[in-house]
């Protein structure tokens, strides 16, 4: 049943969410939450243990049989009211994405805008039609949920599961812990969107979460956004004896952006631009690295400076006027720094 959805104004309610409720739970570890754009510890959220993990899993498995049932036309009800009250809420969704990420707002307005765009599309989908009659041979698609998937999101954009639901499954979903908060901001809205109790689920944890998720026996299904490494330790682990399910991996890049003679200067400054500096450079297909021809480099540099201090203005990321907001976290920042010293060190 719909409900009301409301913003909440801390993370006192807790940054755990199962059996349809926001929750706050007791765990011997521990990792800090911090508000990248003032550095300020926010609080101390605990690692759910295997105990919870079980208790959640086993609440998700029992709740997916009944969403799988119903016709693609109730979930897509759903969907697309979930749609509605992400649009209704954008800018204090988006606040708090600023608030947990550090990317400015106005990019966060855009990314919350295109998850609502991602509901509204998949609420869309209708069931699969009979196709390819001929010569008296029919071929057709049937598509049939997995059951209960285990999600482990991305810090820079956690909002991506409306597939997973759309298809009927159920889902347990692990944040970065750097970035926890707006995934519960998305349970609750769900929930007053008419999502069924115990579909979608927020675990917090740090890789031990992470690996007790991949290796439940319930979990049908695994999919990743994050480094390599982790990537290859989560492949690994859904491939062993008993236990393999299919893995989905959106790992890292190394991107490199190439730009010939014969490019039009413009488009090519405009790509660079959008491959380096979106979201501080924080995404995992941005380019790292631009090469330029030779006999064009000189004019290409020139443009792209040019550009850069027009539009790129670092400051507070809810300053409307800010295009480069804060880093995710003093590691990331500190990375950064040590990328721009070589590179002046390089040169001088």
């Amino acid at each position: 049943m719909a409900g009301e959805f409301t913003i909440p104004e801390n993370l006192n309610g807790g940054l755990f969410f199962f059996g349809g409720i926001r929750r706050t739970v007791c765990g011997i570890n521990t990792f800090p939450v911090f508000e990248p754009r003032t550095g300020q510890q926010l609080m101390q959220c605990p690692c759910a243990d295997a105990a919870l993990v079980d208790l959640v899993i086993g609440q998700a498995f029992a709740a997916q049989r009944a969403w799988a049932a119903k016709s693609p036309f109730e979930r897509s009800k759903i969907l697309l009211r979930a749609a509605e009250l992400i649009r209704a809420n954008l800018e204090l969704i988006a606040k708090w994405e600023v608030k947990t990420n550090g990317k400015p707002l106005t990019e966060a307005r855009s990314d919350i805008e295109s998850s609502a765009d991602t509901f509204s599309f998949y609420g869309g989908i209708l069931p699969s039609q009979m196709k390819g009659q001929n010569n008296g041979r029919f071929a057709y698609t049937r598509r049939e949920p997995f059951g209960v998937v285990g999600c482990i999101g991305a810090w820079n954009y956690p909002f991506s599961i409306a597939p997973a639901l759309a298809a009927g499954n159920a889902v347990i979903y692990k944040p970065s812990p750097f970035a926890p908060a707006s995934p519960v901001l998305l349970a609750e809205l769900l929930k007053a969107a008419g999502l069924p109790d115990g579909l979608f689920n927020v675990l917090q944890g740090e890789a031990a979460t992470g690996e007790m998720i991949c290796t439940n026996q319930d979990i049908a299904k695994v999919s990743f956004t994050g480094s390599l490494l982790t990537g290859m330790k989560i492949q690994k682990a859904c491939a062993e004896p008993k236990r393999i399910k299919p893995v989905t991996l959106e790992l890292g890049g190394k991107s490199a952006l190439i730009i010939f003679d014969d490019a039009d200067m413009k488009t090519a400054v405009e790509a660079a631009m959008l491959a380096n500096f979106l979201n501080q450079g924080e995404v995992c297909t941005n380019a790292t690295r631009v090469f330029v021809q030779k006999s064009i480099f000189d004019e290409f540099q020139n443009l792209l400076l040019a550009e850069m201090e027009r539009k790129l203005i670092v400051g507070d990321p809810l300053d409307e006027r800010t295009t480069v907001g804060a880093t995710i976290n003093e590691q990331h920042l500190q990375k950064v720094c040590g990328y721009v010293n070589r590179a002046v060190q390089q040169v001088f």
